[in-house]
């Protein structure tokens, strides 16, 4: 269980370093303000930020509240040199 706990957690921390929410929320905007106007736009972006808590921050909560040592300091920085690893 601990270990698909960590792959949630990693899987979580490279979305958010590599600003991917940011990037889909920036296409969700365009999309509705071109499409529907800005009173749609509004509200899918609030839907959109909401669902974002509840996929990705609340897991990385509970994960971190489970696993203090392998998610507390510099966890981030050891991730991203795992996967830049794995991609060069």
């Amino acid at each position: 269980m601990d270990m698909v706990l960590k792959i949630v957690y990693m899987a979580d921390t490279i979305l958010i370093y590599y600003q991917v929410p940011t990037f889909c929320l920036l296409g969700v905007a365009a999309y509705r303000g071109w499409k529907n106007g800005a009173k749609v736009m509004i509200r899918g972006v609030i839907a959109f930020c909401i669902s974002i808590v509840v996929l990705i921050g609340m897991p990385m909560g509970i994960i971190e509240s489970l696993l203090p040592e392998e998610t507390s300091g510099d966890v981030e920085t050891a991730i991203m040199k795992e996967v830049s690893k794995w991609t060069n």
